[in-house]
């Protein structure tokens, strides 16, 4: 019985590997034949319009672009001894905080709400939590804590600012994670420089650290528990365990779209279970979940204290189902996309019970429609997840032209992020070639994993991948909430990119074998 729990196990295992390859394959496809612009049609409105590639161009861009990097890990290689990939990090570090610091962006829409938001109650005003915002989006709190505690400890200083240069250093701890992940899936060093060449090539790692918003604590946060999971996984220790548990909880309150990597980490969990008749990581996976929702009671808890204000939800999360499977929006949003469906139920005088009523009333009426013409339905989820995952700024670049730059380098910032700006143009095409190569090595690490085989530690980064794949597809959709997958993606990147160096580098070898015999 044992051996039949086990065998399950690993088959489960590669069906869950099989699975990313073949989602990895999709995108390979999608992505070397069209691209997703993500443009403004207002000052709040976003756009999606696809654009078809030609495929030989594609296909000569990426080919060199995969060259390029075969040559810079050989470089990265060559001089190990130095650590040339850490000299990288810093010089990556380095130029991210003169980013921050050179365009002096100024946070718009729900980053900027939540900026306006910390520093009313680091005043000791909470009116806004009598805002239907709060009410509906309670789990925002938690970013707003982080933020006024910033001003509070700076009363006078530019917590938006300093929350920019916040996520950049956290972005640089997340690189180290990422490499760290990188390294054990392969099981060589080269594997790590060769990711910590990846993310300081992909330009959205960068331009995204002026989000306030969560996601960046979030992601490393999701960095650090899947490393802590694949640790614990081979050693037993506790230590890694709790320190599992505390990283899920964390990102949890900074951002809850970290549920998806929790249910990854417990089918993951649940297969080492089988496999080897443990329960300890299922337990602090579980943990994890347990505190994260605590904590994040104890921060709606706190603000209810000190306002006085009883903060009831009045939309349930069925609601961004029911908006992410509507057709109903401003023109030009692509399906699934934020219409203001969330949004009607902030201001009104409603219960939750009658709320979700009229949620379920919706998506009752929804479903059929789906359901009843197939053909509408494929064409619908094929756009809502194309809008996402060929985006490949990750609306960096519309983000930044709707908000505005008061930096020494904002002429600079226009160039970059304004619609019309050739540089702007160029940025995105390099962007477009990155996300290829990205996934086309992916693909590469995948299909390695998969015909090597893997632990269930190393299975929990791909099965996060296609969990935000599902989650996605169905709930709100924005290209943004990819970013977190994109990064996830370098590990196995560095895999294939390791595959494909030894791969040309045995062509060489045997090219010059045969250009020797025929001498």
């Amino acid at each position: 019985m044992p051996h039949q729990a086990e065998r399950w196990s690993r088959a489960l295992g590669a069906c869950a590997l099989a699975l990313f390859v073949l989602l990895m394959a999709a995108l390979v496809a999608c992505a070397l034949t069209m691209t997703a612009i993500h443009g403004l049609d207002g000052p709040y409105e976003d756009s999606i319009r696809f654009v078809r590639d030609a495929l030989p161009a594609n296909l000569l861009l990426t080919g060199a672009a995969l060259l390029s990097l075969v040559l810079g890990r050989a470089l990265l290689e060559r001089f190990a001894r130095v650590h040339l990939s850490a000299i990288l990090m810093g010089l990556w570090g380095a130029a991210a905080i003169i980013w921050v610091l050179g365009i002096g962006l100024v946070s718009e829409t729900d980053c900027g709400a939540l900026i306006m938001t910390a520093r009313r109650f680091a005043q000791g005003d909470y009116a806004l939590l009598s805002w239907g915002y709060y009410r509906g989006c309670p789990f925002q709190l938690g970013m707003v804590l982080l933020l006024e505690g910033l001003q509070r400890l700076f009363p006078g200083g530019n917590i938006d600012l300093m929350m920019q240069l916040i996520n950049t250093v956290m972005s640089v701890l997340t690189m180290g994670v990422v490499c760290a992940l990188a390294q054990r899936m392969e099981g060589s060093a080269s594997a790590s420089r060769a990711c910590a060449l990846l993310l300081a090539l992909f330009l959205p790692f960068l331009l995204y650290n002026v989000y306030v918003y969560g996601t960046v604590l979030m992601t490393l946060m999701l960095c650090v528990s899947l490393l802590c999971f694949s640790c614990y996984v081979r050693t037993r220790r506790a230590r890694y365990g709790a320190a599992m548990a505390l990283a899920l909880a964390v990102g949890y309150v900074a951002k809850p779209n970290i549920l998806i990597a929790v249910v990854a980490l417990l089918i993951c969990a649940a297969l080492d279970a089988l496999r080897e008749r443990r329960l300890g990581a299922l337990l602090f996976v579980g943990l994890g979940l347990v505190l994260g929702l605590l904590m994040m009671k104890l921060v709606i808890w706190q603000y209810e204290l000190r306002s006085g204000v009883r903060l009831e939800p009045n939309v349930c999360r069925l609601t961004w189902l029911v908006m992410g499977l509507s057709d109903r929006g401003i023109e030009g949003v692509c399906p699934g996309w934020y219409n203001g469906y969330v949004g009607e139920f902030f201001d009104i005088d409603i219960t939750p019970e009658a709320q979700k009523a009229v949620v379920l009333a919706d998506l009752k009426a929804r479903i059929p429609e789906l359901l009843d013409n197939p053909a509408y339905t494929a064409a619908y989820l094929r756009d809502k997840c194309l809008s996402q995952w060929i985006e490949p700024g990750y609306s960096t670049m519309s983000y930044g032209d709707r908000c505005d730059w008061q930096g020494r380098f904002n002429g600079v910032a226009a160039l970059v992020y304004r619609e019309d700006s050739p540089v702007r143009a160029a940025l995105e095409a390099y962007m477009n070639v990155c996300q290829q190569a990205l996934y086309v090595l992916a693909l590469t690490g995948g299909l390695r994993l998969l015909r090597r085989g893997t632990g269930t530690d190393m299975l929990a980064l791909p099965v996060t991948v296609l969990g935000g794949f599902l989650f996605h597809l169905l709930f709100e959709a924005k290209s943004q909430y990819i970013y977190p997958y994109a990064v996830l993606l370098m590990p196995m990147a560095a895999v294939g990119l390791e595959a494909v160096a030894r791969g040309c580098a045995g062509l060489a070898r045997r090219l010059e074998h045969r250009h020797e015999t025929e001498a």
